[in-house]
């Protein structure tokens, strides 16, 4: 497997691990401890872990910084862009996350990369390591934190704004999502939509 989808099926079991697919839906049973319940999770959605790490690193595409670059999907340099946010977005999560994680947490995220990596489960031409799941978690944190860092923490300001907030007739952030599948759809596939307002 590389940063392109492998085309080959995927395991249906691993140890005590396995994976079923009923109308579209990815089922995982795992058991035992942290470690090992990781790696059985890696190992058995290695191609989905791969695929979602995949477009969270292109999603770095949203921010304004990279938003004026000349190009899209097709330039040769689409990956390293993608790449450079990656990166930022894994020592970002290891500082500021990290030591917030239980040890049972680190654990299975340290199998799931085992899990991953043993299926050879590869993310801008490196193969996937702990801090790859890591951000993998964290990503949506990463992109607040960049997207935001300018306001910074100052308590007279948060302590207006959390005043303001309450009179406020505006809203914040929000999202809508819906999913059908099943009976739900034409052909019994997945149908997912989520638009995220800011």
């Amino acid at each position: 497997m590389s940063d392109e989808q492998n085309s080959t099926q995927a395991p249906t079991s691993y140890g005590k691990g396995y994976r079923y697919n009923i109308m579209g839906w990815v089922y995982i049973h795992i058991e035992g401890e942290p470690y090992e319940r990781g790696y059985q999770y890696g190992y058995l959605a290695a191609d989905e872990i791969v695929d979602m790490m995949i477009r969270w690193s292109n999603w770095g595409y949203t921010q304004k910084i990279f938003k004026r670059l000349p190009m899209d999907v097709t330039s040769p340099r689409y990956d390293d862009v993608s790449a450079l946010w990656w990166e930022y977005c894994k020592s970002k999560a290891k500082r500021w996350f990290l030591e917030h994680y239980p040890e049972e947490y680190i654990e299975e995220m340290k199998g799931v990369a085992a899990g991953v990596k043993d299926r050879g489960g590869m993310i801008h031409g490196h193969p996937v390591e702990f801090d790859d799941i890591l951000v993998n978690n964290e990503v949506v944190d990463c992109w607040f934190s960049y997207e935001y860092s300018k306001k910074g923490f100052h308590p007279l300001r948060g302590a207006i704004q959390g005043i303001k907030n309450l009179f406020s007739k505006e809203q914040g952030g929000s999202c809508s999502a819906f999913i059908a599948t099943g009976d739900a759809t034409t052909d019994g596939g997945i149908v997912i939509a989520h638009s995220t307002h800011v």
